[in-house]
């Protein structure tokens, strides 16, 4: 059996924030967000307590009555920063739990070698590509026009982020620090998508037909997939959120807010990458069970043919014989009909019914706030 090598660890530094966090302090995901979500709601409510805007005025909704900050911190800005910190954690249980699972075999040209070795250079490559810092290029260009389209817009808005300088300093570098955060997480992903991919094509895989997973034992890539679409959901559903609390703020229609280029285009780039996120892993996976599932297949049929070719020539023969050989067709006809239902996806209908109820339910709810303010309009 391959072993997993210690490099499948070295994912945990990839930067000095993960590395400080997951080792230095020895903070698990969760614990580090809530610890996170608390210091920086702490330091706001500090500051709305001096600028006298915990509870709205009459001229400003303070901040405990800002729901729409409340629900992208608390949905948005958590699950952004808890998968930043667990991505290590996913590529490694990923990778070690298809080893465990004996799907991942030896390159053909490395048959005679245990396989740790070849594995490591592999891992090591992924991780060189993962933690390349040429990646943070992507989100500080993007955020530099974003940094000037969120003052201009924030600034309009009378609430207790522009009650004082510092609190709004600060509400824009939150964002800031969590758009950075949400990009370089997206780069990554599609970085572990590809090198995953790049795994079924440089080892050979054994898809295990009558794994319990029902998976061919490919379950964990199924598993990562949810876990990135479940955080996009979440994000989604913060920014469904969010827009209506600028509808409610900006005294606009929530329909209108949809309908501005840059919200709707959010919400069809959600769906996509969220459908690109639970697929894609998959795919290889796909082609490799759909190839070892015709390849069994392919040999019942052969046997049976065999067989059938026996059967004519003892037809008039022993009866013995004969009789051994239709029991022999009988059975591999049973056999037949067990390998046709083998899976040729890495998922179940349970990961497939989560994924669709997950990719809808932030479309659910823009639909119901839609309909709620026709009818009450």
């Amino acid at each position: 059996m391959m072993n997993v090598p210690e490099s499948i660890y070295l994912f945990y530094k990839a930067d000095f924030i993960t590395f400080g966090i997951r080792k230095r302090f020895k903070l698990n995901p969760m614990t580090a967000t809530v610890l996170w979500y608390l210091f920086f709601n702490g330091v706001l409510l500090i500051t709305a307590i001096h600028d006298n805007i915990v509870f709205s005025t009459s001229s400003r909704i303070g901040l405990l009555n800002d729901f729409g900050w409340w629900i992208i911190t608390t949905l948005g800005f958590n699950a952004t920063f808890y998968t930043f910190l667990w991505l290590p954690d996913g590529v490694a249980k990923t990778i070690s739990g298809l080893v465990q699972n004996k799907v991942i075999g030896l390159p053909s040209s490395h048959k005679d070698q245990d396989g740790k070795e070849t594995l490591d250079i592999y891992i090591q490559k992924f991780f060189r590509s993962y933690s390349n810092r040429l990646w943070y290029i992507i989100p500080s260009v993007i955020a530099i026009p974003l940094l000037d389209s969120l003052v201009q817009s924030h600034r309009k808005f009378l609430i207790w982020e522009t009650a004082s300088n510092f609190s709004f300093g600060f509400t824009i570098f939150l964002y800031m620090f969590f758009f950075f955060l949400f990009v370089t997480l997206l780069t990554r992903v599609i970085i572990v998508i590809v090198w995953l991919n790049k795994l079924f094509k440089d080892f050979d895989i054994d898809v295990r037909v009558l794994h319990p997973d029902n998976a061919g034992g490919l379950a964990p890539l199924s598993r990562f997939g949810m876990a990135i679409v479940y955080m996009i959901v979440i994000i989604a559903i913060s920014n469904v959120f969010g827009d209506i609390s600028e509808a409610v703020i900006t005294s606009k229609a929530y329909i209108d807010v949809v309908r501005q280029p840059f919200v709707f285009s959010t919400y069809i780039a959600y769906s996509v990458f969220a459908s690109l996120a639970f697929f894609a892993p998959l795919s290889l996976a796909h082609t490799s069970m759909k190839k070892a599932k015709n390849h069994f297949i392919t040999e019942i049929s052969d046997q049976f043919e065999i067989e059938l070719a026996n059967v004519q020539t003892l037809l008039a023969g022993d009866n013995a014989k004969l009789k051994n050989s239709l029991s022999k067709l009988e059975e591999l006809q049973k056999l037949y009909n067990v390998a046709s239902k083998f899976p040729v996806w890495p998922f179940n209908i349970g990961n497939l019914a989560g994924f669709f109820g997950a990719i809808v339910s932030p479309f659910l709810i823009s639909l119901i706030s839609i309909v709620t303010e026709q009818f009450f309009k």
